[in-house]
């Protein structure tokens, strides 16, 4: 089963900004999860020209259901990007798999890292065949101290949007 992504577009949401698009699968039986493996890149630099830079990686799950919109977004916050200049780079694998959500992965909560998603920091390996993508946001906020330019998101760059 192969997961498709389209429909991709901006999204804002309060203090983070990025790009979002839809996950389908054809012919799905039920039950079906969708899974991601996620790998972010990020580096930041200051007006002073300190820079920062941090990677991480997670895997994420969704129950699917055809009749419902499964939406997933790479978002930066304000916070990396107010008064700095930088990029994120983000790699995933997404694959379908028929079943419940593997038990390893835990539903969060509110605001908390998987917001309503189950998630882990342990990868798990894909199991199915993949869809990859990569997303490269850049941004330049060096000297800009008015929250016009960072509201909605407008700062952000879209430099690569690549599904394979």
């Amino acid at each position: 089963m192969e997961v498709k992504v389209n429909n991709f577009r901006r999204q804002n949401r309060k203090d983070r900004h990025g790009w979002a698009a839809d996950f389908k699968v054809d012919n799905g039986g039920k039950p079906l999860t969708i899974y991601q493996n996620v790998y972010v890149w990020l580096k930041t630099v200051d007006k002073d020209g300190d820079d920062d830079s941090m990677k991480y990686s997670f895997t994420e799950a969704w129950q699917y259901d055809s009749n419902k919109k499964i939406t997933d977004s790479f978002l930066v916050p304000v916070d990396w990007r107010k008064n700095q200049k930088g990029y994120m780079k983000v790699k995933s694998i997404v694959w379908a798999k028929e079943g419940s959500i593997d038990s390893s992965l835990k539903k969060g909560k509110d605001d908390d890292y998987w917001g309503n998603l189950h998630g882990s920091f342990d990868m798990l390996m894909p199991s199915a065949p993949t869809t990859k993508r990569k997303v490269t946001m850049k941004w330049n906020n060096l000297g800009k101290k008015a929250a016009k330019h960072f509201t909605k998101g407008k700062d952000l760059i879209l430099k690569k949007n690549q599904v394979d």
